[in-house]
């Protein structure tokens, strides 16, 4: 997935849609717009950097990344406070 001044690979996740979903629904009338905004799951590999850095990290893994499955342990939430992430709660899966 290219960015103007990064790089991310793409998750495809049903069972992780679910769990978006599901929280945007307990949290409905308190999300942010970006939180109800459209939804695309990744993991970023590089970000804010120039732009031809980003173009060219993001040919080199076009050519050779393969995609493979993913696990993902649990989930953890963080407050945004002025330029920082704080970390609220973790939360492993079974």
């Amino acid at each position: 997935m290219r960015m103007d001044r990064g790089v991310a690979l793409r998750i495809d996740s049903p069972a992780l849609d679910e769990i978006r979903v599901q929280l945007a629904e307990h949290f409905h009338g308190l999300l942010i717009a970006q939180d109800q905004a459209g939804w695309r799951p990744h993991v970023t590999i590089q970000n804010k950097v120039e732009p031809r850095v980003a173009r060219a990290l993001a040919e080199a893994l076009e050519q050779a990344f393969r995609p493979r499955p993913l696990a993902i342990a649990g989930l953890a939430a963080w407050r945004y406070r002025a330029g920082t992430w704080e970390p609220l709660a973790r939360h492993r899966f079974g």
